[in-house]
């Protein structure tokens, strides 16, 4: 697992206190879900807590309100900590809260701040079906780190220290896990839900049934794939990476098209949960 095209890690660290975990893992998430020409720079993360006028500890309430006067989005409504899982699909992405104490002193998921007892968020995304998420720890320094994969497990134990809500959104389509083995990987649910197109009545058992007949629609060369629920049915978006079309289209979709669907499967989300009220805090 790698993270795709365009991920940029955003670090935290800077001369003086730490303190900016929730804004900086905010920035990477924003630039998944709502808008990738979004700066994935500390200073970026820097003008958005001034935008929410908070001083810390900081919570999605605090990140809510800057996000709110900086890009004029609203976020989505937040989901308990033990529907996480559930809710973040292949083709989502988090804005994690935790402890960091849910690891022991010497774990390799501490090794960033070792002494730090303190609460924290970190951004995560779900890329494919496996048990694992890649994790983006803004603890980390800029350079060659860019996240790595997490265990299902271990984000789990990190979310359950706080029991905090969570914040979890579709993201944009352009941002796509890449698909390694079109011909064996499954493309059922683990629980062996089918699958299907966006028309929502041609189903699909495998990658290569999806591919085999868009081979000339969707051009040659690497694949990508986003899975979503619309309407309790999950269906499959394909992509190269010159032409994004939607499986139920016959044209590239513009961006205001793209954009609108991504509205419409974040507002079915909100309708299926219920809105809990912000609370992080980190750091």
């Amino acid at each position: 697992m790698s993270p795709p095209p365009g991920h940029v890690h955003v670090s935290e660290r800077q001369t003086g206190k730490w303190y900016d975990c929730l804004w900086m893992s905010a920035v990477e998430w924003l630039r998944a879900v709502h808008d990738s020409a979004i700066p994935a720079t500390h200073a970026e993360g820097d003008a958005l807590r001034a935008a929410s006028d908070d001083l810390g500890p900081s919570n999605f309430g605090n990140l809510a309100a800057g996000v709110k006067l900086r890009y004029g989005w609203t976020l989505p409504k937040l989901i308990p900590a033990a529907d996480l899982w559930t809710r973040l699909e292949p083709g989502h992405a988090a804005v994690v809260s935790g402890g960091l104490t849910a690891w022991p002193v010497g774990s390799h998921w501490r090794r960033w701040a070792p002494t730090s007892t303190a609460d924290h968020a970190a951004f995560a995304m779900r890329l494919d079906t496996s048990d694992a998420v890649w994790w983006c720890d803004p603890l980390a320094p800029t350079g060659t780190y860019q996240g790595e994969r997490m265990p299902k497990a271990e984000l789990l134990r990190f979310v359950a220290k706080t029991g905090a809500a969570q914040l979890v959104a579709p993201m944009l389509e352009g941002v796509m896990a890449p698909i390694t083995s079109e011909t064996a990987a499954l493309i059922d649910t683990p629980a062996g839900a089918p699958l299907y197109e966006l028309d929502g009545t041609t189903k699909l058992t495998t990658l290569s049934d999806a591919f085999a007949s868009r081979t000339s629609p969707y051009g040659v060369g690497p694949k990508r794939a986003i899975f979503v629920t619309i309407g309790g049915v999950r269906r499959v978006v394909l992509v190269t990476p010159t032409a994004i079309r939607l499986s139920s289209t016959t044209g590239d979709c513009t961006a205001a098209a793209r954009q609108g669907w991504n509205d419409a499967r974040q507002a079915a989300a909100n309708a299926a949960g219920s809105a809990i009220l912000a609370a992080v805090p980190a750091k």
